[in-house]
């Protein structure tokens, strides 16, 4: 038997164990949501590097240590995700930490005829690595034929069949289902296309959304969080360039190599980031506190001021922000020590 007092010792002398810093620990399983087209899979990827590399995710949660993470992606064809990845490393080291499954596999998969086969296949593959991280983009394919995902015993089946795979943390995406009325103003966990099963298990659910479809922004939101207080919504752009989610405003992320002309700057939003002019100067304007601006010549320049980011929202998230504000203290020249997008890229993940 055990009592009130048994369990209270057991929360004190065996805490949970973080694997990112304040969002997820061992043993715990969570799952992805959103429409179509809203950068799951890239911030699927994002997630995989930052769990591998032991780099914060989104430099906003930290990651205690490095882990091994088992990617298996599903919807896409290896030949795609390769090229995603060509464009995601193409100015930094790719961690060796990430193991994807073959084609073959996947073909094997695909021919396997209910839930049972799929994760007995999964889990024979995933013990050849030994991960510490399930992730499994999208769970779509494990359900075929009269095996419905709105169905509450598939759902289960499904749930009982990740916590049996070897590895301590899983992390699933699914769709939301379309657009309803009652939505609006609801708990975005309900959104989650299938049984309510997809939002009842989980001890963490994260929602991607598109803040507008003509831009490239998004939010990250907590729909669902076992461990207090659901943290604010981060906001996020894609720079098509990378490929990568970037968490601070496209403004402050293409300054940071170092100072720009107003030309530029609009080029690199325009290009980049799908921010056209007028928006672009509503961006330059919301930061222009954290902005250093002179002529050169015809030229307008910009830098950061990074004498003033440090109340910035947005400071922590830059990685090394601290040390390199701190370098800086006392210097006559406030220009950022990295010259190139290359050696910038590490800057944010």
């Amino acid at each position: 038997m055990t009592g009130i007092s048994d369990l209270i010792l057991a929360a004190q002398t065996s805490p949970p164990k973080p694997i990112i810093q304040g969002l997820l620990n061992e043993s715990e399983i969570a799952g992805l949501h959103g429409a179509p087209e809203v950068f799951k899979t890239i911030f699927c990827l994002q997630l995989a590097e930052s769990l591998a590399s032991g780099a914060p995710l989104l430099g906003t949660w930290r990651v205690p240590k490095p882990q091994h993470v088992y990617f298996f992606e599903t919807e896409m064809s290896l030949a795609a995700l390769g090229l995603r990845l060509a464009k995601m490393f193409a100015h930094r080291t790719a961690p060796d930490r990430i193991h994807f499954v073959d084609e073959a596999r996947l073909r094997k998969f695909r021919r396997a005829p209910d839930l049972k086969s799929k994760f007995a296949l999964l889990s024979e593959w995933m013990a050849e690595v030994k991960p510490d991280v399930l992730i499994i983009d999208t769970a779509n394919p494990f359900f075929r034929g009269k095996e419905s995902p709105n169905d509450e015993t598939t759902a289960g089946a499904f749930f009982d069949l990740l916590e049996a795979t070897p590895a301590s943390v899983k992390l699933f995406v699914r769709h939301n289902h379309k657009p309803r009325i009652d939505d609006q103003g609801g708990d975005a966990a309900t959104k989650i296309r299938g049984s309510g099963q997809f939002s009842d298990v989980p001890d963490l659910l994260l929602e991607l959304r598109r803040i507008d479809k003509r831009t490239n922004e998004a939010a990250l939101s907590i729909s669902k969080f076992r461990h207090g207080t659901k943290p604010e919504d981060l906001r996020l752009w894609l720079d098509t360039e990378d490929l990568r989610l970037v968490p601070v405003p496209p403004v402050i992320y293409l300054l940071q190599p170092g100072a720009r002309s107003r030309y530029e700057l609009l080029e690199g939003l325009a290009k980049r980031f799908g921010i056209q002019q007028r928006a672009a100067d509503d961006l330059i304007k919301a930061q222009q506190r954290y902005l250093k601006e002179r002529m050169s010549g015809h030229k307008v320049i910009y830098e950061i001021d990074w004498s003033a980011a440090p109340d910035a929202e947005w400071f922590g998230r830059i990685e090394g922000s601290r040390e390199t504000v701190g370098n800086m203290q006392g210097c006559i020249s406030y220009s950022l020590s990295l010259a190139t997008d290359e050696e910038a890229a590490p800057l944010v993940l």
